[in-house]
């Protein structure tokens, strides 16, 4: 049969690059800081133990301000060899096939920098900064026809970073800076940085915190997190002399522990002696979830506000005199906890979400409590997580779960419910047991944040709703203590 010439003509491949690297602009980064995470959490699996992130403000000439340019992460990590280097940028390649560490699908690099930026440039070197290897990914380019990633080629670090850089220039390291910054929510870099050290230090505050206190004592997966890092976001301004570092607005990130179990976070600790919270008794505790025939652990840990955070008449309270008497949640460290409320999903030591759907409404007691849930990666798909690592589908529908409204006609037990979701295939159903640990230690929880906020004439002094009150704490406890019974498909 003959081919018309208009025929041979069409292309019939299964991605078009150019609506792809599109498309993928739109992968559903919550921020700008979530985006820079994917260039971090490929320096930590570089095994880099020093990170600058650079915000670069030019003067606009027409208004006078200072509007944010460029963003860079550089590391001193392994570094990339050539074709490393020009594969790091193609959409899928990805070089860590194990699911292990904290890497995904291999779409971090490119993924990451199109959602925010036209273009990206990387820099990487293994045998000394002077000898960087140089590619880039530019979506004028691409929309130009360009269909492959350039021959990486020696060329000289910016001077701007090397000049920037608080000693982190190492034999071996990398450099990703984003420009033509489209899609940034920023407006420059001295201001942000100060907001973004919340979010960045408890993604990362395993790897930023002191070793002793990153994992509870007898946890064996220390190795696992390998040494402390440090992470600093440093500001530059371009003038006319030159490129000048915004010293007074550099940050050195420090952890935002939820579980407010670590000390020299960013949380303000002038409410008197030792952490914030204290861990739930039992806790950490562990649920085994059976998939695909094999048992794995969750780990769950779990704690609350300690008296003395909460009531300044307490015995340990030294409140500075301007808050003493006064609404803890108002306080600064009752802010700082405000903005953690929520069950922390952790996955490979770094946090994947704060799910505040366990959170009660609007209710302000619910930062007195926390909850974290760390679970290994061979359960990325029985938890959902997306392939950009900022949630988990699955797991956010847990909150919600009950099995009298998700009931058919004829299912009269949660049993009955639990059965037909596992020939449904509905994941839910290998993390029921999982679920109902969480809900039990939240109950807890809410209970011991009631305990700490009673006025001092009756704490000691039970009546009858107190002591209903202890009996259903015992019960939890207990149901806490024995964990999940049942296996798939026994019901529950």
């Amino acid at each position: 049969m003959a081919v018309s010439r208009s025929e041979a003509q069409l292309n019939f491949s299964i991605i078009d690059p150019k609506m792809t690297v599109r498309a993928m602009r739109d992968s559903g980064y919550k921020s700008t800081t979530h985006a820079l995470a994917e260039l971090i959490d490929n320096s930590i699996e570089s095994h880099a133990t020093a990170i600058e992130v650079f915000g670069v403000s030019r003067r606009n000439d027409r208004t006078g301000r200072y509007t944010l340019k460029e963003l860079a992460v550089l590391d001193n990590g392994e570094g990339m060899d050539r074709d490393t280097l020009r594969g790091s940028l193609r959409y899928g390649h990805g070089t860590r096939r194990e699911r292990r560490g904290i890497g995904r699908f291999g779409l971090g690099l490119p993924n990451s920098s199109m959602s925010q930026a036209r273009r990206v440039d990387v820099w990487s070197w293994q045998s000394g900064a002077t000898n960087a290897l140089h590619t880039h990914l530019s979506l004028d380019e691409v929309e130009d026809g360009r269909r492959e990633i350039p021959e990486p080629e020696q060329q000289a670090i910016p001077r701007t970073y090397r000049e920037a850089s608080r000693n982190v220039f190492r034999d071996s390291g990398t450099l990703v800076v984003w420009s033509n910054l489209d899609r940034v929510e920023w407006k420059q870099a001295s201001t942000t940085f100060k907001h973004t050290e919340v979010l960045i230090g408890r993604i990362y505050r395993r790897f930023l915190a002191r070793q002793s206190e990153r994992l509870p004592a007898d946890d064996p997966r220390d190795s696992e997190i390998g040494s402390p890092r440090t992470i600093t976001l440093i500001p530059l301004r371009e003038t006319a002399e030159g490129t000048e570092v915004q010293g007074d607005d550099i940050v050195r990130v420090r952890p935002n522990d939820p579980l407010y179990l670590m000390t020299g976070t960013s949380c303000p600790e002038s409410f008197g002696p030792g952490p914030m919270f204290t861990e739930l008794e039992g806790s950490p505790f562990l649920v085994p979830v059976r998939y695909q025939g094999q048992d794995y652990q969750v780990h769950v840990r779990a704690s609350y506000a300690r008296p003395h955070v909460r009531d300044s008449s307490a015995p340990e309270a030294d409140w500075p005199e301007q808050w003493v008497g006064k609404d803890a949640g108002r306080a600064p460290w009752g802010k700082h906890a405000d903005q953690n409320m929520g069950v922390s999903l952790v996955r490979a030591h770094r946090e994947i979400q704060l799910d505040d759907s366990w959170v009660s409404g609007d209710d302000p007691r619910e930062r007195w409590w926390t909850v974290e849930v760390d679970f290994p990666t061979q359960l990325d798909e029985v938890l959902g997580v997306t392939n950009n690592k900022q949630g988990t589908m699955t797991f956010q529908r847990l909150a919600r779960y009950d099995w009298r409204r998700e009931s058919l006609p004829g299912e009269e037990s949660s049993g009955d419910v639990r059965r037909r979701m596992e020939e449904d295939g509905d994941p839910r159903c290998y993390l029921l047991d999982l679920r109902k640990q969480i809900t039990n230690a939240i109950k807890l929880l809410r209970h011991r944040s009631r305990q700490a906020k009673q006025p001092r004439s009756q704490r000691h002094v039970l009546d009858e709703d107190q002591k209903a009150d202890a009996k259903a704490t015992a019960a939890i406890k207990r149901r806490m203590q024995r964990g999940p019974q049942r296996r798939i498909g026994q019901g529950w």
